[in-house]
């Protein structure tokens, strides 16, 4: 398989990876595979299918847990299975844990200005009100640790969230930048793969009104001096991770840091009816929104390439989203649905980028993704060579749809 799909450089399709893996396993006599947290997986039902397949195909061989919240859909697929053994583990009993957790989080240097009188004020605090909440804890105590004063720890600890829903509202509402704050999240939520931290931070460049045509338009005043600002902007939401990225000029994928949502729970609170009556009810979003919004900032992104003086792979240096941009862009087009609220900026900007004279916003597009070559980047092609404007719109179509 890796010789099959370039010694790693191509990502093979699900029913391969799937295949291959039934295949190691049963080469083997006893294989154990741990699946945690299955509630937080968007294709929480394709991986139950998986796990029933799996189950059967391997049966004598496989030994398999999985923890869950107690959703319905979940437990009624897993329930089906044979041989199941199924144990609830109730607040109470993770305490010990939570408490470890505790002491592990507390030991750490950004804890290290406060006394231990002071730290264990903190910890009996969110034993005290975690109720098996393992996120609820996490998240209060980094915000306890924060703190500029022991003034301040004192009022945060007596008037603790009640549960993760108010802790989000809390955070979405005192911060000083909510509107990147926003589409920094509607794009982590919906995002096609993990974003490094300097392609997320350049959704901030887009400015969604300060154009009289109503269009999001680029403004380089936006950009923020240092990428690493949207770790402090989203604190407390997101995590930081290390992920490969894969690259068509190169044979191996790239380490990079990247960011995510610290939790499933965070995109879940966006997309619930909770937010809409609390504080943070400005931040309510949902899926085809975030998909409008991600293809709006990515067509504004491009159409601004076409005031580079040249074209080259330097030019993916200074505009670090310009791949995703260009390699995304439509999928999130067909996701965003077509309520007129969602849409009507987004065709406007398709129009502008689809012009049927000479456009050099598709042209920078076929350089960064050529539909024709997706393995490789199209910077070797010549503009004289390039197809009309709706035969590129016609394949991007028929690509995203094929997806």
């Amino acid at each position: 398989m890796y010789a099959k799909y370039d010694k790693g450089s191509r990502q093979p399709p699900i029913d391969v990876l799937e295949a291959t893996l039934l295949r190691i396993i049963t080469s083997f006599d006893d294989v154990f595979i741990v699946i945690d947290s299955l509630d937080e997986c968007s294709e929480r039902e394709e991986v139950v299918q998986w796990i029933h397949s799996v189950a059967s195909s391997a049966s004598g061989k496989l030994h398999m847990v999985v923890s869950s919240r107690p959703e319905p859909g979940i437990m009624q697929g897993l329930r089906l299975l044979s041989q199941l053994e199924e144990v609830s583990i109730s607040g109470h009993q993770i305490e010990s844990d939570i408490q470890s957790y505790l002491n592990t989080r507390l030991s750490q240097r950004d804890a290290a200005k406060w006394t231990s009188t002071q730290k264990e004020m903190i910890g009996a605090a969110l034993m005290d009100g975690a109720d098996g909440m393992f996120r609820w804890v996490a998240l209060q105590a980094d915000h306890l640790i924060k703190s500029a004063s022991p003034r301040e720890l004192a009022k945060q600890l007596k008037s603790l969230p009640r549960d993760l829903n108010e802790s989000y509202s809390r955070t979405l509402a005192e911060s000083p930048d909510p509107g990147n704050l926003k589409r920094l999240l509607q794009w982590l939520a919906y995002s096609r793969r993990v974003m490094t931290i300097k392609e997320i931070a350049e959704v901030a460049v887009i400015d969604f009104g300060g154009d009289d045509s109503g269009l999001p338009v680029y403004g380089a005043d936006r950009r923020f001096a240092d990428p690493d600002h949207v770790l402090s902007l989203c604190y407390g939401l997101v995590t930081e991770v290390e992920v490969n990225i894969e690259s068509r000029s190169r044979r191996a994928p790239i380490l990079k840091r990247a960011i995510k949502l610290a939790h499933f729970s965070v995109k879940e609170y966006l997309i619930s009816e909770h937010i809409l009556s609390g504080a943070a009810a400005n931040f309510h979003t949902d899926e085809q929104l975030s998909h409008s919004i991600i293809a709006q900032t990515s067509l504004a992104y491009l159409l601004h390439l076409v005031k580079s003086a040249s074209f080259s792979k330097d030019t993916l240096l200074s505009f670090p989203l310009a791949r995703y941009a260009a390699e995304h862009w439509v999928a999130h087009c067909h996701s965003a649905g077509s309520d007129q609220g969602n849409t009507a900026a987004l065709q406007q900007l398709q129009l502008h980028f689809f012009e049927p004279s000479p456009s050099c916003a598709m042209r920078n597009w076929i350089y960064l993704y050529d539909v024709e070559e997706l393995d490789k980047l199209g910077l070797e092609r010549k503009a004289e060579d390039l197809g009309s404007p709706f035969y590129y719109s016609y394949c991007s179509a028929a690509l995203s749809a094929r997806r």
